[in-house]
């Protein structure tokens, strides 16, 4: 406790360990001020990018949504017709492969 006031009293009189103190608080608050800013300026522009790339994102969602429709209106005159008018032809000869589980290849 009696350090402590010496200490106070100390610091009452000498004059430059105030000033020094004072000049030292004042550059702690301007570092301070300045980091400040500059985080609230980021995440206001990181918000801004942000809400633009939703944006972005519906646009691109509504134009998936386009394409999905104009795909069903185009798979309903898919016919056999429409083939053979693109130069598909009927397999008259239809050939499929089946496993024989009694023949299994050992390595």
């Amino acid at each position: 406790m009696i350090r402590a006031i010496a200490i106070t009293k100390d610091f009452r009189q000498n004059q430059g360990l105030r000033r020094t103190v004072f000049r030292l608080l004042i550059v702690t608050l301007a570092i301070f001020s300045v980091s400040y800013f500059y985080l609230i300026g980021s995440i206001t522009c990181n918000i801004v990018k942000r809400r633009s790339f939703e944006n972005k994102i519906t646009s691109l969602n509504s134009q998936v949504n386009e394409l999905d429709l104009i795909y069903l209106h185009m798979i309903k005159d898919l016919d056999k017709e429409y083939a053979m008018s693109n130069g598909f032809t009927d397999n008259e000869q239809n050939l499929f492969v089946s496993r024989d589980i009694n023949y299994v290849a050992v390595r």
